[in-house]
């Protein structure tokens, strides 16, 4: 079976891999629709209590954005993350746990659970 794949090419990459082990003769096509381009800012984390992620993509963008200096105050700063998939992201990027994730993977819930934080 013929499918294609219409995500970002790393996360189409990811899923025509699972598709493969599923082993069930599918047969990915890689068609992605959109590139993603981090721009290059500067970002200065003393500024920042609180630094929350909403999605994976984000959680990359920042950390291709610090400086090694950057790298070692994020690990002193609160982190939010709106759902378990982008807290994941952030534990394997920047080595360290988020301080909150919400019950409901929404940006309500989340904003209900940094209220409690704070």
């Amino acid at each position: 079976m013929k499918v294609i794949i219409t995500r970002p090419l790393e996360q189409g990459m990811e899923f025509a891999n699972l598709l493969k082990k599923e082993g069930k003769d599918f047969e990915p096509i890689l068609l992605p629709t959109l590139e993603l381009i981090y721009n290059s800012i500067t970002i200065d984390i003393d500024k920042y209590d609180w630094i929350v992620f909403t999605s994976p993509r984000g959680v990359k963008g920042l950390f291709k954005n610090l400086d090694e200096e950057g790298l070692k105050k994020i690990k002193k700063k609160k982190i939010g993350a709106i759902g378990i998939e982008t807290a994941r992201e952030f534990e394997r990027t920047f080595n360290r746990e988020v301080d909150v994730v919400p019950k409901e993977y929404t940006a309500e819930s989340l904003l209900e659970s940094l209220k409690e934080e704070i």
